[in-house]
């Protein structure tokens, strides 16, 4: 299982790095990540779309969140070529604008 705990942080992403495609928000998920479950239905609140990749479904995934975060937990949340790593609703709203 993944670890949930890491500290809470974002990362600039360069303009050849990670690729949203179509999807302006992407969200890195795992099995039984309490926090993944937050993170998913406090965008749905806000009325955000994103793109979910399950990293416990698509092991190859995890390589691509890790460079994008730095870190091994979930949720990733890349907003705008920003990564936030957890549950942090002040940083989701600064990125959401």
């Amino acid at each position: 299982m993944l670890r949930t705990d890491e500290v809470l942080s974002a990362k600039p992403l360069g303009e050849d790095g990670f690729s949203t495609g179509s999807s302006k928000v992407v969200i890195y998920t795992s099995e039984g990540c309490p926090w993944c479950a937050r993170t998913k239905q406090y965008l749905k609140s806000k009325g955000v779309s994103f793109k979910e990749i399950n990293v416990s479904k698509n092991p190859s995934a995890i390589q691509d969140m890790i460079r994008v975060s730095g870190q091994t937990g979930t949720p990733v949340t890349v907003i705008k070529g920003q990564a936030v790593v957890g549950f942090d609703t002040a940083r989701l709203d600064a990125l959401l604008g």
